[in-house]
């Protein structure tokens, strides 16, 4: 995966959190005041790597139950 889609996938999330009360654009750009990070964009990265991790830690555990085949 790019940095680019993590970055978008942690905006989206951010976005959603956030009850829809921003646009999603600002989001994406990174046009917002940093909260914890070094900038914005930083915080989306970190954001979507985590929510990245948790959605693939996810499909392992089911492909290894054999839920998914």
């Amino acid at each position: 995966m790019t940095f680019d889609i993590v970055m978008r996938t942690g905006a989206y999330v951010r976005w959603i959190l956030k009850g829809r009360k921003t646009k999603l654009q600002d989001e994406i750009d990174g046009h917002m005041e940093p909260k914890w990070g070094f900038t914005y964009r930083f915080e989306n990265l970190i954001i979507g790597s985590i929510v990245d991790a948790i959605f693939l830690s996810i499909i392992i555990l089911l492909l290894s139950a054999g839920i998914i085949q």
